[in-house]
């Protein structure tokens, strides 16, 4: 923490904080009403700060003006964490062909955490509105349980993307601390396609997000085809091998 001031003594001076304890600032030598101040922290990488000074509140610091002698004032500080990016990047593969040859690209991307995400949905508060995109609860309730009691994590919060063939997404999660937990549930729309899901087991915390990637991918099974140069060989090899079969025969 620091405070810095336009008069008095000191003009600035910097303090360690916790959570757990607060700091106190003295300033001396000045005139009743000519003393300005203005309180800031840093250091609380990840976090959104909000001062308040006790009559206002503000997102970079408490100012004071027109100090007197005798006054006491406070500063408090809230700082909560910033929202952080969760990137999926969606593949495909066709091994075998590059053509896709029919097969259904769409796919639907639900992620799920146990923290907010934001702009997502949370299955346990009933005054929320699903969003449109989302559909009733994302499709699906993860809860884990035994002998009746909730065991953690528990993945509330959800939000679903919709997609056809390659593609990114972004979703933003305001992580709670210390850290907290993600994984992507996804939908395919063929029988045909093979998912491989990287974004099973995501953590995300104050100024750190996350990324993974899902492939899918689609096998093609066929007869090879040659060109007419391979195919005149071909025939020269299978004219090889019958006129050794009639000299053995002869």
């Amino acid at each position: 923490m620091t405070i810095s001031c336009n008069t008095g003594l000191p003009l600035e001076q910097s303090k360690n904080i916790t959570e757990a304890e607060g700091v106190e600032f003295v300033v001396t030598e000045f005139d009743d009403g000519e003393l300005d101040c203005v309180i800031t922290e840093d250091g609380a990488t990840g976090y959104d700060a909000e001062y308040d000074d006790g009559t206002t509140t503000s997102a970079t610091s408490c100012e004071y003006l027109d100090v007197t002698h005798g006054d006491e004032l406070t500063c408090e500080i809230t700082n909560a964490p910033s929202p952080v990016d969760v990137v999926i990047e969606k593949n495909w593969v066709f091994e075998g062909s590059n053509d896709p040859q029919g097969i259904d690209q769409r796919y639907d991307l639900t992620l799920w955490c146990d923290a907010e995400i934001v702009d997502g949905y949370n299955i346990f508060d009933p005054n929320q509105e699903a969003p449109a995109e989302n559909g009733p609860g994302c499709g699906l309730i993860i809860v884990k349980q035994e002998s009746g009691q909730l065991i953690g994590p528990i993945h509330n919060w959800c939000k679903t993307f919709y997609g056809e063939g390659p593609d990114g997404f972004n979703a933003q999660v305001i992580p709670e601390y210390p850290d907290s937990h993600c994984f992507v549930e996804e939908r395919v729309y063929d029988d045909a396609v093979e998912v491989d899901n990287g974004c099973q087991n995501l953590v995300v915390s104050a100024g750190q997000g996350a990324s993974c990637t899902i492939t899918n991918t689609v096998f093609f099974e066929g007869i090879p085809t040659l060109s007419e140069y391979g195919m005149a060989i071909l025939v020269l090899l299978m004219l090889g091998v019958g006129l050794v079969g009639f000299r053995r025969f002869a």
